[in-house]
């Protein structure tokens, strides 16, 4: 088959869309399939990534969203466009990752190209709200993060950033990206709970559940017999706001009570590792 994808981030980008978009391409072009994959431009890094013979990554211009640089609000190129959907010759598959404009982008190809259009729901965008708002968009989160050392103002401050979003707004955006992905003919989805957000919303596009999956031939690891040393915690993950990582701070913070030699390593980055520094800081 050949297939176009359309993803709003990939390499060199590290995150669970990019690395899932990788190893599927990668694993179907070992077997013929053919790919284009669209994709952001990062700059110099773009091909720092090897790809199968069969895959062709097309970039496109961006400018970096304010509340979150990493993530890469997509510029208009019809020549891109088109030259994404005719450098193989007639796709017979367009698969949307992302309902971002590189997303709606692989809508509309499906409509020009009268080509068959699915999508994977990797995760539930209305938890992604936070970076849309007028509070992360304007910076003013960077400017609290100036006053967070007073402990005093801080706890204030807590309150109102975590104060839940509206729920009418949570409902129009998860509206927006379903009516996204109901155009397409198939919805998968990494998991069976976002399966069940997307029957109790409503979803009418048939939903499967394909776990991305991981290659364990890259873990070689052996399992060795752990030392009588204080307990060692260690979290690895896209430090986040949705992802609520303060969470891990605060737990630890108890069990540091109870068991003082205990330690934590957190290794990541993200646009919440400033105001996570501050809570470490905190909490001592």
């Amino acid at each position: 088959m050949k297939i176009v994808i359309f993803t709003d981030t990939f390499l060199p980008k590290i995150d669970g869309v990019g690395i899932s978009v990788e190893n599927f391409s990668k694993i179907l072009a070992h077997k013929g399939h053919q790919f284009v994959i669209c994709a952001p431009s990062y700059g110099k890094d773009d091909d720092i990534v090897p790809m199968h013979e069969n895959i062709r990554v097309i970039r496109f211009k961006n400018a970096p969203l304010p509340s979150y640089p990493e993530i890469k609000v997509v510029l208009p190129s019809h020549k891109r466009l088109r030259e994404a959907m005719t450098v193989m010759g007639q796709p017979d598959l367009i698969h949307i990752q992302t309902p971002g404009l590189l997303g709606q982008y692989g809508v509309m190809a499906s409509r020009m190209y009268g080509v068959p259009m699915i999508g994977t729901y990797h995760t539930l965008v209305s938890e992604q709200d936070t970076y849309i708002s007028l509070y992360r968009l304007l910076k003013v989160d960077s400017l609290i993060n100036l006053f967070k050392s007073d402990k005093s103002v801080k706890k204030r401050l807590d309150k109102i950033e975590r104060k839940p979003s509206k729920t009418i707004k949570k409902r129009i955006i998860f509206r927006l990206c379903n009516s996204l992905y109901e155009t397409g003919r198939l919805i998968i989805s990494p998991s069976h709970l976002i399966r069940q957000e997307l029957m109790a919303e409503g979803v009418t596009t048939p939903v499967e559940v394909i776990s991305n999956g991981m290659d364990l031939s890259q873990f070689k690891g052996e399992v060795k017999q752990a030392p009588h040393n204080p307990p060692r915690f260690v979290h690895v993950g896209r430090i986040s706001y949705e992802k609520n990582c303060e969470v891990v701070l605060r737990a630890f913070s108890l069990i540091r009570e109870k068991i003082p030699d205990a330690t934590l390593d957190i290794y990541g980055d993200g646009p919440a590792i400033t105001s996570l520094r501050i809570e470490a800081h905190q909490l001592g």
